[in-house]
């Protein structure tokens, strides 16, 4: 069976294979997946985050990486140290408090939008691990919204600092993906985010395969990921689809506008400072 799964203008195609005698599987025990178990479930974790991305992202959505410092770290691990439970590792606990501050600031991010007509949604990731190299980090959270402007969501988080970056117009945002839920260290049973209901998802179908088939991207669509092809094992291919001229028009604009801007803020500079130099003698 070939199922089809479109994100926004993503397309993945991936086969299944189903047998005549297929039996429903046994209800799993919590804590017990094995290693092997736990990189599949990293991979498939990674499709579904970017399933979301695409279906929900736009030009112009928010990033933003709301940071602790000294005094809202000190109140996370008060309620950490309250609310700690038996058998459960302090780095643990801090992690929860952390999803506990998360989901409070995003009500007030929620009511924030409401107030400026903007239906929000969501996904919330917290971390306390350092993507790269693997090494705990203290604990912080990368959270995507719709357009909204910087200094309203900086002004709601109380604990700290926020970063942030403008998504960049594209088609396919796998890349951010990869890079969010490498940030969040591998628990058991763990979800690594959470995201509101009302996000769009994926358009999914599917149709039987035919003998010896190769998956192929469909006609207008750029290649963007397939694994190899052997006759009999499974397959996932996955395409983006070209943008109408019109769209494409309007991409290169904005492109346009933003390199005059940054032209613009750099001739500037220069006229404030024209010798580059200090204050003179």
């Amino acid at each position: 069976m070939v199922i089809r799964r479109r994100s926004g203008r993503t397309v993945e195609l991936s086969t299944v294979w189903v047998g005549k005698n297929a039996k429903p599987r046994r209800p799993r025990t919590k804590g017990s997946s094995s290693a092997q178990k736990m990189d599949e479930n990293e991979k498939d974790a990674v499709k579904r985050l970017a399933r979301l991305l695409n279906c929900n992202c736009a030009y112009g959505d928010l990033l933003l990486t709301p940071k602790y410092d000294e005094e809202g770290y000190v109140r996370l691990g008060e309620w950490a140290r309250e609310n700690l439970r038996e058998g459960e590792s302090w780095e643990d606990a801090m992690v929860r408090a952390a999803e506990r501050e998360g989901r409070l600031y995003l009500e007030r991010v929620k009511r924030e939008l409401k107030k400026r007509g903007v239906e929000c949604w969501y996904i919330l990731i917290t971390s306390d691990m350092d993507g790269e190299t693997g090494e705990r980090v203290r604990v912080h959270h990368h959270l995507v919204i719709p357009r909204v402007s910087f200094e309203a969501a900086a002004r709601l988080w109380k604990l700290g600092t926020v970063d942030y970056q403008v998504l960049k117009d594209q088609e396919d945002y796998t890349a951010l993906a990869v890079y969010l839920c490498r940030q969040v260290r591998r628990r058991p049973d763990a979800k690594k985010w959470t995201s509101s209901r009302n996000l769009k998802r994926p358009v999914v179908s599917t149709r039987w395969a035919k003998a010896g088939e190769e998956l192929r991207p469909e006609r207008g669509t750029v290649l963007v990921d397939r694994n190899q092809w052997e006759p009999g094992k499974p397959q996932y291919i996955r395409f983006v689809e070209k943008p109408l001229p019109s769209e494409r028009q309007e991409a290169e604009r904005r492109e346009n506008f933003r390199t005059r801007q940054r032209a613009h803020a750099a001739r500037g500079n220069q006229m404030e400072n024209p010798t580059g130099g200090g204050d003179g003698p």
